[in-house]
């Protein structure tokens, strides 16, 4: 995908994506959509339920206030802890969005994954990516 038609793709992923938590009518904590991204998907297999909160923490941080290309690191313990490097912010729209690189470091192995999350209309940031 093109360096242009990323924006356009995180944008149309918002107009679909569902009101997670506000059905039930509790509103989610500002690093909870992150956390549940974590837990759902390969990336953070095997952390967990302290180091998925420390990560996804360390997520709401660096999407709320890091600078871009600065490292927001989390550590759940010697051999066990990560880094979150957000990229620089951009608007779709009105919409609010940030690309960020999470690495996880884990008995020594090492992974990373690239993903975006945007702001939806209640300030939270979602994962689109």
């Amino acid at each position: 995908m093109n360096r242009m038609a990323a924006p356009v793709v995180a944008f149309a992923a918002l107009l679909v994506l569902p009101a997670c938590g506000t059905l039930s009518g509790v509103k989610p904590k500002p690093a909870d959509l992150l956390r549940d991204a974590l837990a759902g998907g390969q990336f953070a297999a095997g952390l967990d339920k302290r180091a998925l909160a420390m990560a996804a923490d360390a997520e709401y941080r660096a999407l709320e206030k890091g600078v871009a290309g600065a490292p927001v690191d989390w550590k759940a313990s010697e051999t066990l802890f990560g880094s979150i490097v957000p990229q620089q912010a951009f608007s779709v729209g009105a919409t609010n969005c940030r690309r960020y690189v999470h690495s996880i470091s884990e008995k020594g192995a090492l992974r990373s994954a690239t993903a975006t999350a945007c702001r939806d209309a209640d300030g939270l940031w979602r994962p689109i990516s």
